[in-house]
């Protein structure tokens, strides 16, 4: 059985494994939920009302299986294609890459072996001791010198060389090759080939190729022998083609050399070269010589007038058409089986979809506090559990809405209440009075910010606005105060111009000022109060201080405890509504700190997370 065979039985014992598995996985499915299926419908089938209630469920279902199946076929046909691509691309990106690989470690001996060889036949050319005896040889006629120290070199040489001396007239003085081999024909191709040597310069050495009929290719190095100015001799050493191809022989893959006039130096096949000794190179990366194809590399080797050519064996390969047959066949056996699955799961997933719309629709007349049970670990279970997270999520929702109602509602009456204080109206008007005597643009100024301040109170059409539209207010209202401290109350406001586009809850800096007005000036008879702010990461931090008396390290424990408590009922403790209030609307990030200054006085300090705002959707105002 040949290795081409052994891949096909594997393939189709595979195949013959995948369906006898896919069949068994179908078998164990289908008794899995059959029970499942029969408790789904049974809930259905138990009266008559339910039947008719669920007639119209039928069709439903009927139209889900249909669905269901139409998805599946469509992704079976585009899996089997994508299957077929992968199949493909991978087989051939793999085949591709190993040859690639192959070529260049190929190119990469063949490359080393050529460049040694090269170099070595050079240095003994150029040697100094070689060439002189070289020379001894033509002018005493003792080459035993010569002789001697070629063989030394030959033995040390991985690839066996040959050599012709040759005097000035090209006559062979002395020669390696045996009498068989010295033939008529080599001494004129060597002859013809050292006159062409003359012109070369004194380090370097002239190459050729000799070539003869039915023989490997002999790599020629010649030499010429200098005695002063003169050329004496030549020496010309031949890299033996038949040997070069042994030491190579246990490569495995194919390779050819040439050099620039397409002459070939080295090749692993006889078939590489023509009658003439040449190797005419496509340039492809697959090509095809004597009917047979192979991945080709190449790299021309600058300063030595050769180029390598690596070949690895690439042929013709039909396990890519037995494998695209496999796949189809595993497509058609999965599409058969695929269809039964589909229509087996469509049904019990039809039953667990009437018994969850059955649920929801429950919770849709009015039976709010009611959960979905579906028991069935599975997705159906999952989507249950989401619903009621959902559920609870929409009641606790409710709930907070419910609460900064309520919140927004207090404090927007108590800004009111502030506002129409008896105390607060009856000094701001006793100042009008005193004023429309002694400075009647002062009192209708006055009158302005008064006016201002209440229609600014009243209106409810928004409960968010930017800082810069809060602080306006707050400027009217700390007018009317200054008015009526004098230079008993100073309020010093650093806002930088990067905070004034933050979204602040309306009404938000007077109940924090009153606080400080009111507490004070219990110890002193001047009060100051500083407004600052800064934004880090996003969240807006707004300080409001005095320099007032402060409050015990027990009441700022109790404060600082009190900010924390959801449901806080002293009613006189407005800094907890307030800083209820900011995480409501704003995030856990968000609320209300309190400490006493080290140089005495209280600091309130605010934390508004515009982060929350931009991600949630939570207090975009209305009307800026």
């Amino acid at each position: 059985m040949t290795g081409r065979q052994r891949a096909l039985m594997k393939m189709c014992s595979l195949f013959l494994l995948n369906v006898a598995y896919c069949l068994l996985m179908c078998w164990r499915y289908e008794r899995q939920i059959s029970g499942k299926r029969k408790d789904s419908y049974s809930m259905e089938l138990n009266s008559k009302e339910n039947i008719q209630q669920n007639s119209p469920r039928t069709f439903t279902a009927n139209l889900f299986i249909a669905q269901l199946q139409k998805r599946v076929y469509k992704r079976i046909f585009i899996q089997i294609g994508l299957g077929i691509i992968l199949f493909l691309v991978g087989f051939l990106f793999v085949t591709d890459f190993t040859n690639e690989i192959n070529a260049e470690q190929n190119l990469s001996m063949l490359k080393e072996t050529y460049l040694e060889l090269y170099n070595n036949n050079c240095d003994f050319l150029n040697s100094e001791q070689t060439l002189q005896d070289a020379v001894n040889a033509l002018s005493e006629g003792n080459v035993n010198n010569f002789e001697r120290r070629f063989n030394r070199f030959n033995l040390k040489n991985p690839v066996n060389n040959e050599v012709i001396l040759a005097d000035a007239d090209y006559n062979a003085v002395y020669s390696s090759f045996s009498q068989e081999e010295l033939s008529d024909y080599l001494l004129g191709y060597n002859g013809a080939v050292c006159n062409n040597a003359r012109n070369t310069d004194t380090d370097n050495v002239y190459t050729a190729v000799y070539f003869s009929t039915g023989s490997y290719s002999d790599y020629l190095f010649v030499k010429p022998l200098l005695s002063g100015d003169e050329i004496v001799g030549y020496i010309s050493l031949f890299l033996i083609g038949t040997d070069w191809d042994y030491y190579l022989s246990d490569e495995n893959f194919e390779g050819v050399i040439i050099d620039e006039r397409d002459n070939v130096i080295y090749r692993s096949k006889a078939g590489f070269a023509n009658q003439s000794g040449k190797f005419y190179p496509q340039k492809k990366r697959i090509a095809v010589y004597n009917n047979e194809r192979y991945w080709t590399k190449t790299e021309r080797l600058d300063g030595y007038d050769a180029t390598i050519y690596s070949m690895v064996y690439y042929p013709e390969n039909h396990i890519a058409v037995v494998g695209l047959g496999v796949i189809l066949i595993l497509g058609i056996s999965w599409f058969f089986i695929a269809r039964w699955m589909s229509r087996t799961m469509a049904e019990y997933n039809a039953g667990q979809l009437s018994t969850l719309v059955k649920e929801i629709r429950m919770i849709q007349d009015g039976a709010h506090d009611h959960r979905i049970h579906m028991n069935t670990n599975d997705e159906f279970d999952e989507v249950a559990h989401r619903i009621n997270r959902m559920l609870d999520s929409v009641r606790a929702l409710n709930n907070r809405n419910m609460e900064l109602v309520m919140l927004n509602t207090a404090l927007e009456t108590g800004q009111l209440e502030a506002q129409m204080n008896p105390h607060f109206l009856y000094n701001t008007l006793e100042i009008i009075r005193n004023l429309v005597i002694m400075d009647p643009d002062i009192a209708g100024e006055l009158i302005e910010k008064l006016v201002y301040i209440l229609r600014y109170s009243v209106n409810s059409s928004y409960r968010e606005v930017r800082l810069r539209e809060d602080m306006d207010y707050i400027n009217a209202y700390l007018y009317i105060q200054k008015l009526r401290f004098g230079d008993r109350f100073q309020c010093e406001i650093d806002l930088p111009e990067s905070c004034m586009e933050c979204v602040v809850p309306k009404l938000l800096f007077q109940p924090l000022i009153e606080n400080s007005i009111k507490y004070g000036y219990q110890d002193q008879m001047k009060l100051r109060v500083d407004i600052t702010s800064e934004l880090k990461s996003g969240i807006l931090l707004i300080s409001v201080c005095d320099n007032g008396p402060g409050v015990s390290e027990e009441k700022l424990k109790e404060l600082s405890e009190s900010l924390n408590i959801v449901d806080y009922h002293e009613k006189s403790l407005g800094l907890h509504n307030i800083s209820r209030r900011l995480r409501l609307l704003y995030g856990e990030k968000s609320g209300v700190t309190v400490k006493n200054r080290l140089e005495g006085g209280f600091e309130v300090i605010l934390a508004i997370d515009q982060n929350f705002i931009d991600n949630s959707g939570t207090g975009g105002t209305t009307d800026v």
